[in-house]
């Protein structure tokens, strides 16, 4: 069962509500009652949520189209109940890309805001700043000028994954190694993920949430940059892993009797079909997989196993490379070989998790 709701496209990019997001009507219930309980204030307070992620939306847009611009896709904008999520299918290569990717998106919410300058002033509408909070006395046009620059000041915050520690990343890019930059950028973003949860217990108990989806991240990215620190000193054989069998041409039928036969064997390699340069040579099956979804008791009513494409890399290339490599593709397998035999296969998530428990 999918956790998305799709709404559908846009330019080509569809857009999705998480399940998560269906949560926030009870919140408003909450808050209707809380104010004076009646029907009508759960409506406006519905409608104002609905502006304030129509204006998350039109952000995360920002960031696909510049994407886009840098030939790069997306693969769906999720909203949830604590913003957008642009899933672009890999991060640009160059340090300027990066920057503009990341800053299309606070850029939509300051030409919202300048959009919107003139009409207030037409309308007698009052501007509304961070620091003076909503009022009686706003409008239209001063609500979403106030939701606005709020997305902008928080998204432009120093830290990953904010937009804000996207473009501290790329701009020190520019002048120290990727994961050099990263660190900072992720160390900076658990300083200010813990600042957000503790000023959340103080204050506002939604920032408790925010503040722990930054801390995730941002922990998550500072892990990863320890990791390409170390695959910088390293070359790709160091992360083979030889429990491997290849099989050479798949056989007419994959079946359970045949998968359990490689009980010895961690990963099962065979030829594919290449229809171009650019398609992957290899086929491989995780056995530890398959058998973890496919225990001997739980077979009568089917079996499943899943295919992952694996590119093949020179045992002396640097790691680094391959890592960024794999990333940009979106593999999590590769396998290593020289002109004359097999050495073994890379699997990131087994080595992040490794990773990840000696630290």
């Amino acid at each position: 069962m999918s956790s998305k709701l799709v709404l559908g496209r846009i330019a080509g990019i569809k857009v999705a509500l998480h399940w998560s997001f269906f949560l926030l009507l009870p919140y408003l219930a909450f808050s209707s009652i809380s104010s004076d309980g009646s029907f009508f204030s759960f409506l406006i307070l519905t409608a104002s949520m609905l502006l304030v992620f129509l204006c998350v939306l039109l952000h995360e847009f920002g960031h696909a189209l510049a994407a886009r611009r840098y030939g790069i896709g997306t693969r769906d904008i999720t909203l949830t109940p604590i913003g957008g999520i642009a899933q672009i299918e890999r991060m640009p290569d160059k340090p300027m890309q990066e920057f503009f990717v990341a800053i299309a998106g606070p850029l939509v919410n300051v030409a919202i805001a300048l959009v919107l300058t003139p009409i207030i002033l037409l309308t007698d509408d009052v501007f509304v700043w961070p620091w003076t909070g909503l009022s009686g006395q706003t409008g239209l046009a001063g609500f979403f000028f106030y939701i606005n620059v709020m997305l902008v000041l928080f998204n432009m915050l120093p830290a990953f994954p904010m937009d804000g520690g996207r473009i501290l990343r790329s701009l020190l890019s520019l002048g120290l190694r990727d994961f050099t930059a990263s660190r900072i950028a992720s160390v900076l973003g658990i300083i200010i993920g813990l600042g957000m949860i503790a000023y959340g217990f103080i204050d506002n108990t939604f920032l408790i949430f925010i503040g722990l989806f930054v801390l995730i991240q941002a922990y998550s990215e500072q892990q990863e940059s320890a990791l390409v620190k170390e695959f910088s000193e390293s070359l790709a054989a160091e992360y083979a892993d030889d429990e491997f069998h290849y099989y050479g041409d798949p056989p007419a039928e994959l079946t359970p009797e045949l998968l359990d036969s490689f009980n010895n064997a961690r990963y099962l390699l065979f030829n594919r079909p290449q229809q171009n340069e650019a398609d992957d040579p290899l086929v491989l099956i995780d056995l530890n997989l398959w058998r973890k979804q496919n225990p001997p008791g739980k077979r009568q009513s089917g079996y499943r196993f899943n295919h992952f494409s694996a590119p093949i890399v020179a045992p002396d290339q640097a790691m680094d490379q391959v890592f960024r490599d794999m990333r940009k593709r979106r593999r999590n397998f590769a396998v290593v070989a020289s002109e004359t035999a097999i050495r073994g296969v890379i699997d990131l998530p087994d080595i992040f998790l490794e990773h990840s428990r000696q630290r």
